[in-house]
């Protein structure tokens, strides 16, 4: 779980493990209001916003990942058998990660009456390549931020991570979201990507904890506490 600051001592006391790397990438799409949330000097904020208007700018440009098979991306209402051909060949260059089956993937994102969430697809030549799942919430100051809650994407097709995140980013602003939000454990090209897309992590802001708890006597702590051998997403 994300422990606040109160309780973090608390947690590790009763053999909370401790996961080095996790991160909350933030990309601000209206400065003055998003910041709210971290920095409540007005002066601060405004000056922060300038600051990161310049240093966050994205980099990419078409060439940085070249496509290396045709795909289409496109916001789907439910996920079919493709999306467990998907699962196996993720499963099996990750370590610790939730099981993504066609079955848990259509109960939690599609058959939840309490979260209304955007789900896209990139697909090609009969198969799924990836998806990305997105929702958007107000929190208590009236920000209205966006959240990529999962994505996944076959092995070694950085291309196509990189489409996804650029069509959450345009939904984003249609939906006038104020501040996306990305809590991930996922890998060099994941925050590779995030970081040419204008993104940065939280901890210039504010650090994020995450800790976990496993009574199975059959996994080492020091495995657990890896962050290498995580994949690990807010969905």
């Amino acid at each position: 779980g994300y422990p606040v600051n109160w309780t973090y001592r608390t947690s590790r006391k009763f053999g909370r493990i401790e996961v080095g790397g996790f991160e909350n990438f933030l990309k601000i799409l209206n400065p003055e209001t998003a910041l709210k949330v971290y920095i409540s000097n007005k002066i601060m904020r405004s000056l922060f916003a300038g600051i990161g208007n310049l240093l966050f700018k994205p980099s990419l440009n078409n060439n940085s990942f070249p496509n290396t098979e045709p795909f289409t991306v496109r916001k789907t209402s439910g996920f079919d058998d493709r999306i467990d051909d998907l699962w196996n060949e993720v499963s099996k260059t990750q370590g610790i990660l939730i099981i993504r089956s066609k079955e848990y993937l259509n109960w939690k994102y599609f058959q939840n009456p309490l979260v209304n969430y955007t789900v896209y697809l990139a697909e090609g030549e009969g198969q799924i390549y990836g998806y990305i799942v997105l929702m958007c919430a107000y929190d208590a100051r009236g920000a209205l931020k966006g959240f990529i809650c999962d994505l996944i994407v076959i092995p070694d097709r950085p291309e196509v991570i990189n489409c996804l995140i650029s069509t959450a980013i345009e939904y984003f602003r249609e939906q006038q979201v104020d501040l996306i939000i990305y809590p991930n454990l996922a890998g060099k090209i994941y925050r590779k990507i995030l970081r040419r897309q204008g993104f940065f992590s939280s901890h210039l802001i504010k650090r994020a904890h995450f800790l976990v708890y496993t009574n199975y006597k059959g996994i080492k702590r020091r495995y657990v506490a890896d962050s290498k051998n995580w994949f690990f997403q807010r969905g």
